[in-house]
């Protein structure tokens, strides 16, 4: 992995028919310093390599984000012999992993109230190169999800858990889900994403009461104040419709009819102390016109001549 130190072994010795040598040195690019003698084994271990005698040497290799992969490495060691300076090379490759997940945690859905429940989704993805093993899916807030114990390069997999949020909850409601898991040589690698749900609680509005403004009576289901007199405001002629309603209304106060229905009115208040009803009795007509007045008869007789069948009759 990146960051890892490699640790290399040299192990030198003659080749079959070799004579002995001298002067050893061993070199390699990618050490981060020269090779050093550990051990020796078989011979007498002097300063000269000897048939039958093995010189071990060792150098270290941090690995960086920038070597290739895989890492190539290529050792040369020298000697001098009785026909002058040899030596040898050989090379080793090693292999860079880079394991890495990768999680993706949704809600479903975005909102809810209390009682109600959500779903979460965890995608749990290999992201890497190198196969990963025992993936442990967990939330901060319901624990344990799932475990996955074999998760291949490129391979998705998911699990899901559901909440269920209480009647006093109050959110948001944040939830962090981790995914972890470990490659082949024990290294372990993890990752985490965070889903967001609203929980809204729902409230009781209360109307605020209107109180009527001081002086002022309430509308009248007549269209009257509250003395009980028609609004000339409101019903300023005296024929017509305004006619019939200030009839009712007359009967309406004597007991004999139900209360008229209001006209539609510019305002919820009226004057407090508006002018009084007009007269009943009608006024002569301009135009010296015939009026028409009541008839009049005991209970029980017949009508007298001349009344019309409304219970008026022509003067």
């Amino acid at each position: 992995h990146v960051g890892d130190t490699i640790t290399y072994t040299f192990a030198v010795s003659l080749a079959a028919g070799s004579a002995s040598l001298t002067n050893i040195t061993i070199s390699d690019p990618i050490c981060s310093a020269t090779p050093t003698l550990v051990s020796k084994t078989g011979g007498n271990q002097d300063t000269t390599l000897e048939t039958g005698e093995t010189w071990n040497y060792s150098c270290t290799h941090v690995v960086t984000a920038t070597d290739p992969d895989p890492l190539p490495n290529t050792v040369t060691v020298t000697g001098t012999g009785p026909s002058g300076q040899v030596s040898d090379t050989d090379t080793h490759s090693v292999d860079i992993i880079h394991p890495a997940i990768k999680i993706v945690k949704t809600a479903k859905p975005s909102s809810i109230g209390p009682g109600e429940t959500v779903t979460y989704t965890f995608a749990v993805t290999n992201t890497g190169d190198v196969t990963l093993f025992n993936v442990k899916v967990t939330d901060n807030k319901l624990g344990n999800i799932c475990t996955i114990d074999q998760l291949a390069v490129g391979e998705t997999k998911t699990c899901t858990a559901d909440f269920t949020a209480s009647s006093g909850f109050g959110g948001p409601l944040d939830n962090v889900g981790k995914a972890k898991g470990h490659d082949v040589t024990g290294f372990s690698v993890q990752d985490t994403d965070t889903a967001t749900v609203n929980v809204v609680l729902g409230t009781t509005v209360t109307p605020t009461p209107v109180t009527p403004p001081s002086g002022d009576a309430p509308l009248h289901a007549a269209g009257l104040d509250s003395a009980g007199h028609r609004d000339p405001v409101l019903h300023p002629a005296a024929g017509g419709r305004d006619a019939n309603v200030r009839r009712r209304t007359e009967r309406y106060e004597r007991g004999t009819a139900r209360a008229p229905r209001a006209r539609a009115v510019p305002s919820f208040w009226v004057r407090a102390d508006p002018r009084p009803w007009p007269s009943r009795r009608r006024r002569p007509s301009p135009t010296g016109a015939r009026r028409r007045a009541p008839c009049r008869w005991p209970r029980g007789r017949r009508r007298s001549a001349g009344c019309s069948p409304g219970g008026w009759r022509w003067p």
